[in-house]
C-alpha cells in the first residue's frame, strides 16, 4: 500500500513539474507576423510608415515588438516589394485581436489598400531556449 501511495505521488509531482515546464515553454513563445509590401510608385511612402507607426503605437496591449523599414536589400528576389514589417506578439490570440482591430482595419483601408500594388504576409510562431531571447540578457 504505501508503495502504491509513493508512485501516486511521485507521478502527481512529475504531472505538475511537467505542466510547470510547459507553461513556461509557452511563455516564450512568440509569434512573428512578417508583412512585404510594393508600393505603387507615386504612393506617399513617408506618410504611410509614420501612420503604420501611429496604427503600432495605438496597440501596446497586443504588440510587443514592431520592427519596420525601406527594402535594401541587393538580391535580387525582393520581388518589388518596398516595405517590411515584423510585428512580433505574444500569442496566435493576440495577433488576431489585431487583425481586427479598428486601427489596424483603418491603416490598412487608408493607407495601404489605395497605395499598394501587392501584399505578402506570413506568420510564424518562434520558440528557443531561455537564453536565445534578447530581452533575457535584461535580466542579468
Amino acid at each position: 500500500m504505501r508503495l502504491n501511495i509513493a508512485a501516486v505521488g511521485a507521478a502527481a509531482a512529475a504531472a505538475a513539474a511537467a505542466a510547470l515546464v510547459a507553461r513556461a515553454l509557452s511563455r516564450r513563445s512568440v509569434v512573428r507576423h512578417l508583412v512585404h509590401i510594393a508600393l505603387k510608385p507615386d504612393a506617399p511612402l513617408k506618410d504611410i510608415l509614420t501612420e503604420g507607426d501611429k496604427m503600432a503605437a495605438a496597440m501596446p496591449h497586443l504588440i510587443i515588438g514592431y520592427e519596420r523599414g525601406v527594402q535594401c536589400s541587393p538580391e535580387p528576389h525582393t520581388k518589388g516589394y518596398d516595405i517590411c514589417c515584423i510585428i512580433t506578439f505574444r500569442s496566435e490570440a493576440e495577433r488576431d485581436q489585431y487583425l481586427g482591430n479598428q486601427a489596424h482595419t483603418q491603416f490598412i483601408c487608408v493607407w495601404i489598400a489605395p497605395n499598394c500594388t501587392d501584399i505578402c504576409v506570413g506568420d510564424f510562431v518562434l520558440t528557443a531556449p531561455r537564453w536565445k531571447f534578447w530581452w533575457d540578457a535584461l535580466a542579468y
